[in-house]
């Protein structure tokens, strides 16, 4: 079956509707949900993603992510993550942060973390996941500092930020736009960096070589 995303713009206002096989292609904002369960013993469940998945098979992922499929909500798509990949149901779920950030080439992602404890009967979904353990913090927090690579690139980012570590996921704020400094004393793109413009939009060179030599510039239209 098809799935059907709603496209977004980078301040996640919904845009239009396409595959997620054309979004993929495309690199055209999307939503996601993450998930981090916990027992009670504050262990993360940590599972491995099936060696079938297409993209970073064989990884440490977040207990459960999901795309947002059209007209969910991001907590309804944690909820149904929840009970379709590990059999959890009626979940008490806890928002931590909303994000936007380039899961790899063409994947770019607004997405909401959430938290919820669990300690009771589960079941993996085979399809999804290879295996899946219970791992103390400290643990967790251990490999991502001596084996990186064994974990998804936006699981890795997640778990850092959760953790307290340097992380590249960029957190959005309620009420925020994009391309406007909120600050308006730094540059919302280029930290430590001195804003050029604080009281008109600017918008972010993709362009590395740009990025190099002209940092932010104003942005041509209307406020």
């Amino acid at each position: 079956m098809t799935e059907i995303l709603d496209v977004v713009d980078e301040n996640d206002n919904v845009i239009g509707k396409a595959t997620r096989e054309e979004i993929h292609t495309s690199g055209m904002w999307h939503r996601g949900v993450h998930v981090l369960v916990f027992d009670s013993q504050e262990r993360l469940l940590l599972p491995v993603r099936s060696l079938t998945k297409d993209k970073f098979p064989n990884t440490y992922d977040c207990s459960v992510s999901e795309h947002v499929k059209t007209g969910e909500t991001f907590e309804e798509a944690a909820t149904r993550g929840l009970r379709e990949e590990l059999g959890i149901v009626k979940p008490k779920l806890q928002r931590i942060v909303k994000f936007r950030m380039s899961y790899g080439t063409n994947d770019n992602t607004i997405a909401v973390l959430y938290k919820c404890r669990y300690s009771g009967k589960m079941k993996a979904d085979k399809m999804e996941i290879k295996s899946m353990n219970f791992i103390p913090l400290g643990e967790v927090k251990k490999l991502l500092l001596m084996e990186e690579h064994k974990f998804a690139p936006w699981t890795r980012e997640l778990l850092k930020r959760y953790l307290g570590m340097p992380s590249k996921i960029e957190e959005m704020s309620s009420g925020e736009r994009r391309g406007i400094c909120s600050k308006r004393e730094k540059c919302l793109w280029h930290p430590g960096m001195k804003c050029l413009f604080p009281d008109k939009p600017c918008i972010f060179c993709k362009i590395e070589k740009e990025q190099q030599k002209h940092g932010c510039f104003r942005a041509l239209g209307k406020k």
